[in-house]
């Protein structure tokens, strides 16, 4: 039987700590293998402006300078993902706030550690209802829209992820080589012909 009901947004930042220890791919590839479908990607460096705007509830309180420090110091990912209860769904894939005592097969349990900073390096963060993605998404200018596949048929082994295609496309046009499978050797430069 066919929902009637609306499909969710949310959006979800990969953090910087992420971004540096090159997890962006395998939290993309977690949040669409649990069904849902990326509609934007965009990377940037979010300014303090921005920050300020996102973390509006927090500016008076002591953490939030480090906040600012960890989220200005690096790129972020700023996804967006819709599917029937997104928001729960990510916010589930997640895991807790604090990645040291976050259940092992989320993201923050997975991939998450205590790293002994003053800011919780805690690798993603997802909206924590539609309203709030809904302004959030305003935070994150004109994120790059990702075509969507003809087929809404359930993904399947063979399926080609929206990652894995931008990604080649990425790979073609820097002339680099991209593996034909996931076992193969990862990208490198292409040999001059």
């Amino acid at each position: 039987m066919a929902s009637t009901s609306h499909a969710g947004r949310i959006l979800v930042l990969i953090k910087p700590d992420a971004v540096e220890r090159r997890l962006t791919g395998e939290i993309l590839r977690r949040i669409e293998a649990k069904g849902y479908t990326l509609t934007a990607l965009k990377v940037l460096t979010p300014t303090e402006q921005i920050l300020a705007q996102h973390y509006a509830e927090h500016v008076d309180k002591p953490f939030y300078p480090g906040v600012v420090e960890y989220m200005t110091s690096g790129n972020v990912v700023a996804a967006v993902a819709e599917g029937q209860r997104v928001v729960e769904g990510v916010r589930s894939l997640m895991g807790p706030t604090d990645p040291t005592t976050a259940a092992p097969g989320t993201i923050r349990g997975d991939l998450g550690r205590d790293w002994g900073t003053s800011a919780i390096l805690n690798l993603v963060h997802g909206s924590d209802s539609d309203e709030s993605a809904a302004r959030d998404r305003h935070l994150v200018p004109r994120a790059g829209r990702l075509t969507r596949s003809p087929s809404r048929r359930a993904p399947d082994a063979r399926h080609e992820t929206t990652v894995v295609r931008l990604l080649r496309r990425k790979a073609h046009h820097r002339r680099l080589t991209w593996p034909a499978r996931a076992d193969e050797t990862p990208l490198r430069p292409a040999r001059p012909s």
